[in-house]
């Protein structure tokens, strides 16, 4: 893997029985969006484990529409369970 220049660790709630998940955001952007953009993270305990973080700038989601699709697509992106979708693992506020 490159090298990659750390920006922040984030926590990351999995639920109230697992322990919460300590994510190293790097500088590395791998999309950006309307709302945000995408960058890689990985585990802090765990360097090997990387993620795709989606990093949504709220004050961007001005219309109640908006803010219900962001949240479908979490519901959404929670249940689906394929090898051609990302799965979301956390969320955070």
């Amino acid at each position: 893997m490159e090298k990659l220049k750390p920006l922040t660790v984030m926590k990351f709630s999995r639920g109230d029985s697992v322990k919460p998940l300590q994510v190293v955001i790097t500088d590395k952007v791998l999309g950006k969006g309307s709302f945000g953009e995408v960058r890689v993270g990985y585990n802090k305990e765990n360097k090997n484990q990387v993620f795709a973080v989606k990093i949504i700038d709220k004050t961007k989601l001005k219309t109640r529409k908006a803010k219900q699709d962001m949240m479908s697509e979490i519901e959404l992106l929670t249940v689906l369970k394929s090898p051609n979708i990302v799965k979301m693992i956390a969320e955070t506020n």
